[in-house]
């Protein structure tokens, strides 16, 4: 896709220098997925040194255990049960490991079983583990997906109820304050309450950062389009984003969105909002197409920077329109002629019949079957003849 040059600045072009062809019709390659980031990598770091921390409690748990001289292979299983979320959560939220779809289901159910696990071994609902319930619903919040929080949330709630009905029906033993699990369950407890203070604070801290973003802009900048080169009839429209996911400029052709602006969340132009990670690409540049979401659809090309992406949507409405009339127009054309190729066919069948009948009697006449011609006609049989063997 080449930019013609609408009197772009030549930063703003270096940026957007296309290579690769953005079609009118097909799917996007597997390759436009790769380096594709949902998560901004500060929350990544933030998130994996927070289950870093998980990992160090519980190691240092299992140590004082074993030099405490109250380790038994119980207690150690359990501990090494309980570093499992850590131990996932450094390996997934790693800068090297790109698997956006697998980090929210993995941790949080992960956490979730920890949780459900430690009640039912410490006590059930009057385990000082209960507390361990909130990590998977904060620890969704953090990762941009409330609905998966809420879900963690209510299945902790019914865990909580169903441990509790358990206990009631001798299905679960009860709590027994001189069991030597007590104190570590409690010290445990204690490292859910540290991870319980870190991800709010991370989660407090986001909101904070995101809040801050429109503030650092201009009052121009907060207006409907940018003056930065794209014509508003082009068929184009340029976007820079944050690496929250919000607008910070754009300018060219809205393609009929009422809801764009600078300030405004990336993900609110699309009909489906899971979308939005294939515009965010970690490093490098993608390519695709999207839907928006006022049903439109839209090629894009989306390149990263230290503080974001820059966005290039082009409308594919138009395009595919006269793709489609030029394919109604080639296929009424080639109905033509086969139209005309048939009516010369038949054309040429019923004439051939009578001119044989002619060329032969001309023959009849060369040949004086019945007699000389007449000398002012005798040239016209050999001038028939020769004629049909043209």
């Amino acid at each position: 896709m080449n930019f013609p040059p609408w009197g772009t600045s030549p930063c703003l072009l270096h940026t957007l220098q296309i290579q690769q062809s953005m079609r009118d019709t097909g799917r996007m390659p597997k390759e436009s997925h790769r380096g594709v980031n949902d998560l901004p990598e500060l929350m990544r770091k933030r998130l994996q040194f927070i289950h870093l921390v998980w990992l160090v409690l519980t190691v240092a748990l299992g140590i004082s255990a074993l030099i405490g001289g109250l380790a038994d292979n119980a207690l150690l299983a359990g501990l090494g049960l309980a570093a499992l979320p850590g131990v996932v959560g450094a390996a997934l939220l790693h800068s090297k490991i790109r698997a956006e779809d697998l980090i929210g289901p993995f941790l949080v159910i992960g956490w979730t079983l920890l949780a459900m696990l430690g009640i039912a071994s410490t006590g059930a609902a009057l385990s000082p583990l209960t507390i361990l319930f909130a990590i998977a619903p904060l620890t969704a919040m953090n990762l941009g997906k409330p609905g998966m929080a809420a879900e963690a949330a209510i299945f902790g709630a019914f865990a909580f109820l169903a441990t509790a009905v358990m206990v009631r029906l001798g299905l679960l033993p009860p709590t027994n304050p001189e069991s030597a699990y007590q104190v570590p369950a409690m010290l445990l407890a204690f490292a859910g309450l540290v991870m319980i203070g870190l991800l709010a604070w991370t989660f407090l801290k986001a909101r904070e950062e995101e809040a801050a973003m429109p503030a650092e802009t201009t009052t121009e900048m907060v207006t409907i389009r940018q003056d930065v080169g794209l014509p508003e009839e082009s068929g184009l429209l340029l976007l820079d984003v944050s690496e929250f996911g919000r607008i910070r400029t754009l300018s060219g052709d809205l393609l009929g969105l009422d809801n764009v602006r600078a300030g405004g969340l990336l993900a609110n132009l699309l009909q489906d909002e899971k979308e939005v990670s294939l515009l965010k690409p970690a490093n490098g540049r993608t390519h695709g197409e999207v839907t928006l979401s006022n049903g439109r659809e839209v090629a894009f090309v989306a390149e990263a920077h230290e503080a974001g992406a820059v966005l290039v949507l082009r409308d594919l409405t138009e395009a595919r329109a006269m793709t489609l009339d030029t394919r109604a127009r080639l296929a009424e054309a080639e109905a033509r002629l086969k139209g005309r190729t048939a009516f010369f066919a038949s054309l040429g069948h019923e004439l051939k019949t009578p001119l044989n009948a002619i060329l032969g009697y001309a023959d009849m006449m060369r040949a004086g079957i019945r007699g000389p011609m007449p000398e002012p006609y005798k040239d016209y049989p050999e001038i028939i003849h020769e004629s049909g063997q043209d």
